[in-house]
């Protein structure tokens, strides 16, 4: 993979204690050989909680440490709100059409 490429994940559900975990493998198994961007699209996700962001959080400082980055798509809602709320709002890429198009 290039550092232009870009790997997606999409989460659905809630993104909360119970499933940080299985989400926190997901994201290891993708950052173990993504070189360039990750995309996490959070359309799908009903609810996010202190585990949830400290998740997202986990996945950013790795990436960071890295030289790469990451966007999060598809936030609305509640996932949205908590986002911002604890200063991630950043990283939400209100723009981004839903099949990876730009809009």
């Amino acid at each position: 993979m290039s550092a232009s490429e870009t790997t997606t994940i999409t989460l659905s559900g809630p993104l909360d204690a119970t499933a940080a975990a299985s989400v926190r493998k997901r994201f290891h198994d993708a950052w173990r050989t993504a070189e360039g961007s990750m995309v996490v699209d959070i359309g799908g996700v009903t609810f996010i909680d202190s585990a949830g962001v400290g998740t997202i959080v986990s996945l950013l400082k790795h990436l960071t440490r890295h030289g790469a980055s990451l966007r999060i798509v598809g936030a609305d809602g509640q996932p949205k709100r908590m986002l911002t709320l604890v200063g991630l709002s950043a990283l939400v890429q209100a723009d981004v059409v839903r099949d990876g198009a730009q809009g």
